[in-house]
């Protein structure tokens, strides 16, 4: 447990390289904005999503507007139309 609460890969996260969607709430008390402007900044090709209206629980709480974000991410940088999904 110790290991997995000291980690760090900010110095890795440059090695990613596929679009990725990070999902942040625009209300974030438990982690810190922080964090989110740290994947951003280390991904090389990263969106940032900010959630209006949300808390981090925000998967649970909007899952439509979760749904729908991660939907056009999709669309976007994948499979082009997924309306019928």
């Amino acid at each position: 447990m110790k290991a997995a609460l000291s980690a760090n890969y900010l110095d890795k996260l440059d090695r990613i390289q596929v679009p990725t969607l990070i999902l942040a709430p625009a209300y974030e008390r438990l982690i810190g904005k922080n964090a989110a402007r740290q994947l951003v900044e280390g991904i090389p090709d990263a969106t940032e999503v900010i959630l209006p209206n949300t808390g981090h629980m925000f998967r649970f709480t909007h899952p439509v507007t979760y749904a729908n974000t991660i939907r056009e991410f999709l669309q976007v940088h994948l499979v082009g139309d997924l309306s019928t999904v």
